[in-house]
């Protein structure tokens, strides 16, 4: 959570206005970017009701980013989307978040991201080879 000028805490949750749903957007913030990079974005769209989660991508923020940027960077994104939105999923019933809609969510990002979110599959084999050759190291997708 971040706080800044026009942001508050302990808030009352309106009641959601979307068929009993809250909407959800994941934001997934860019190459060295953080989870607050576009907070007016969220403001906007939090004010009209929905509810936005925006996971750090740890060690491709401006705090941590690593270069050359690991391959397995790609999987690892598209598993902190993932888990935010499990997270969000299982928040408890009497939570007022609880109403938020994962059903359908922004799956259909940017195509770096999408294609896993969407169920593609990695050619486990041909990754299996490559670490043969390049030994695997945290910076590879065997690492």
């Amino acid at each position: 959570m971040v706080n800044d000028a026009v942001s508050f805490t302990d808030a009352t949750v309106a009641d959601p206005g979307y068929d009993g749903k809250f909407p959800v957007m994941v934001y997934s913030h860019g190459d060295r970017g953080f989870a607050a990079t576009s907070m007016r974005l969220v403001h906007h769209f939090v004010s009209h009701g929905w509810v936005v989660v925006a996971p750090d991508h740890i060690t491709n923020t401006a705090f941590d980013n690593v270069l050359p940027r690991p391959v397995a960077l790609y999987h690892w994104r598209t598993q902190d989307i993932s888990r935010a939105l499990d997270v969000l999923e299982d928040i408890d019933g009497a939570d007022p978040l609880a109403a938020a809609d994962v059903s359908e969510g922004p799956h259909d990002g940017a195509f770096v991201y999408g294609w896993p979110l969407a169920g593609a599959t990695w050619d486990i084999e041909h990754i299996a080879e490559q670490c043969d050759l390049d030994g695997g190291d945290r910076m590879h997708p065997c690492g």
